[in-house]
């Protein structure tokens, strides 16, 4: 349930760099609604798209977080492609 929420909830940050950039002023729960309409119908999605980084988490363990240096950017940079994906989508 919690794993489920988090995934909802994955492309707030997305929504509220976009309004920024913008210079749209919303309420912090407008911002959440958002990306939670934003990732309905995507979470198994997104849900696999984090596993498929599983290896990747294991061997950035066994480097003692060093591999995570480059690691977490493509991770990040993979998780905006699909929000981007999904605001083409739903507009």
């Amino acid at each position: 349930m919690l794993v489920w929420i988090e995934l909802r909830l994955t492309y707030v940050v997305y929504v509220i760099d976009d309004d920024v950039r913008t210079g749209q002023k919303r309420s912090v729960w407008a911002e959440i609604g958002t990306g939670w309409k934003l990732t309905k119908g995507r979470v198994w999605k997104l849900l696999c798209l984090s596993l498929s980084f599983l290896g990747w988490y294991i061997l950035t363990a066994f480097t003692l977080g060093i591999l995570g240096i480059w690691l977490m950017p493509y991770y990040n940079l993979a998780i905006a492609e699909t929000y981007e994906q999904s605001k083409e989508d739903k507009y």
